[in-house]
């Protein structure tokens, strides 16, 4: 009680509370008479310890709100709401759960993102040392003096395989990173389907000559999206219906326009997915039983992601004839 008294609100508004009860005795005793005047003072006294009582109680249940918190953020216990259910107290005590409840979704989330950035570091690692170590041998066999010069352009070629290699983890994970992030911003602009599937195959005109791969086109209308990063997406996706095709073997990509969204298919007539990797295809660093030898598992990540972030969706399945199935939905 002696440290409530020393509460500078609280000395303050006994003080005014004296003063007004002295006003009134006076009063009393001045207009009507002592018996008046002694009444009006036994009411003052009364209100001045029901009112030191109320802010005892009221501060002993601040004072237990405080150990309850201490207890909730040094010893990971709940909040009991029950405990706190008077006027401006009880909506305290809400607003302090719901802000300890947010903060233990944010203290999940971080613990989740510290995982997901320890694996990825560990796949990044393990996707650099393997071209590497292959670098590093292919480097020793060229200080061999008895070299062929076949042999040495076949090496030559495995190096810029390999280095492409590695340029290409490098750029997809910056990408990735800035996806991430929110770094990259989307410029949409309205384009036409022919120009974007034109766009997304330039890089792979050459592999796709080499293999005989017939290419085969059915599209028209026109989407809104920002054209360079969505034909990066279809280019991964295409590039991953060419790894699994034979060589002269076919790629389809048509287009389907309603009034809800534009649809874009890409299908291959190759190998298709194992049923065991259909739910992991769009993870990252995620390489199936049918991967290329050189897949780094992120290309289909990357193009996922690229779609979600215009707010459409991409999907990937098995045709009931065999061969990959692509589906890209771009939402108007």
């Amino acid at each position: 009680m002696l440290k409530l008294l020393r509460n500078p609100e609280i000395k303050k508004s006994l003080i005014v509370s004296l003063l007004i009860g002295v006003a009134l005795i006076i009063a009393a005793w001045l207009m009507l008479d002592l018996s008046a005047a002694i009444i009006v003072a036994l009411l003052s006294l009364f209100w001045q310890g029901y009112y030191l009582i109320d802010k005892y109680r009221y501060y002993q249940r601040l004072v237990r709100l405080g150990e309850n918190l201490d207890q909730v953020l040094y010893h990971n216990l709940n909040l009991k709401l029950s405990d706190y259910t008077e006027g401006e107290l009880s909506i305290l005590a809400s607003n302090i759960e719901k802000i300890l409840t947010r903060m233990r979704e944010q203290q999940a989330l971080l613990v989740k993102d510290k995982h997901f950035l320890a694996d990825s570091l560990a796949d990044v690692s393990h996707q650099l040392r393997t071209p590497l170590a292959s670098l590093n041998l292919l480097f020793n066999r060229l200080k061999q003096k008895e070299l062929s010069r076949q042999d040495y352009q076949l090496i030559m070629q495995d190096i810029y395989r390999l280095l492409n290699q590695i340029e290409r983890l490098l750029d997809n994970l910056l990408i990735i990173a800035k996806l991430d992030a929110g770094a990259i911003i989307f410029r949409p602009e309205t384009v036409e389907v022919k120009t974007l599937i034109a766009k997304a195959i330039q890089p792979l005109e050459i592999k796709l000559e080499l293999k005989d791969i017939d290419l085969q086109i059915d599209v028209r209308g026109e989407l809104r999206c920002d054209l360079f990063r969505t034909a990066e997406a279809l280019t991964n996706v295409i590039k991953n219906c060419l790894e699994h095709c034979s060589d002269a073997g076919v790629i389809k990509i048509k287009s389907d326009d309603n009034p809800l969204y534009l649809e874009l298919t890409a299908e291959d007539n190759g190998t298709g997915f194992d049923p065991q990797d259909l739910p992991h295809i769009f993870e990252r660093f995620y390489r199936g039983k049918n991967a290329a030898p050189d897949s780094i598992g992120i290309g289909l990540a990357l193009a996922r992601q690229i779609i979600h972030e215009q707010g459409g969706t991409l999907k990937a399945s098995n045709k009931a004839d065999g061969g990959a199935l692509f589906t890209f939905r771009f939402y108007k």
